[in-house]
């Protein structure tokens, strides 16, 4: 245990000293949702990251969101590790990709893994970005037909977002 304990202080050192490059940095993003598989509808998330640069375009944070169903009362938060690659590029758009992993937080205190790989398009500090989640969950949603409701449960795998991110800290 001494010797984790010394070798992790060494690395720690180490990276402090070469720390130079590593500088905050966060993101807002607005998407809208629609589903992949049936029953999900149409929706919107929020979703906000906050970490640090790394150099190079190398990007690592920590994030949450909020995911609401225009068909469901019951809101979905995602709490999520993220890791993104820019890719410089000489013109004023440069393209990124990243991923998030984690999980997704159901009403009732229900997890369940959260996976999204994401594409976007970089201007300056705001992005169009299109993301696909997936999720292993089920829910119970209530559609309106003319003179009736009827309540299905399907399970939500894959939801794609598509919107606007706004990036703010360091470059």
């Amino acid at each position: 245990m001494r010797r984790f304990l010394i070798a992790f202080l060494l690395i720690l050192g180490c990276s402090v000293a070469n720390a130079q490059t590593i500088k905050y940095s966060g993101e807002l993003a607005l998407g809208g949702i629609s589903s992949l598989n049936d029953y999900f509808g149409a929706g919107f998330d929020i979703q906000t990251v906050h970490g640090v640069n790394l150099g190079n375009g190398s990007f690592v944070g920590i994030g949450a969101g909020i995911i609401v169903n225009n068909n469901s009362s019951e809101p979905l938060m995602p709490v999520y590790v993220k890791a993104m690659q820019e890719f410089e590029s000489r013109t004023e758009f440069w393209p990124y990709l990243s991923v998030s992993v984690g999980t997704l937080i159901k009403s009732g205190d229900k997890l369940s893994p959260y996976f999204a790989p994401e594409a976007g398009i970089n201007y300056k500090r705001l992005s169009l970005f299109s993301r696909v989640m997936f999720s292993n969950t089920r829910h119970t949603y209530t559609i309106h037909i003319p003179e009736d409701y009827v309540s299905i449960v399907g399970e939500n795998r894959r939801l794609l977002s598509a919107g606007i991110r706004i990036s703010f800290g360091a470059k």
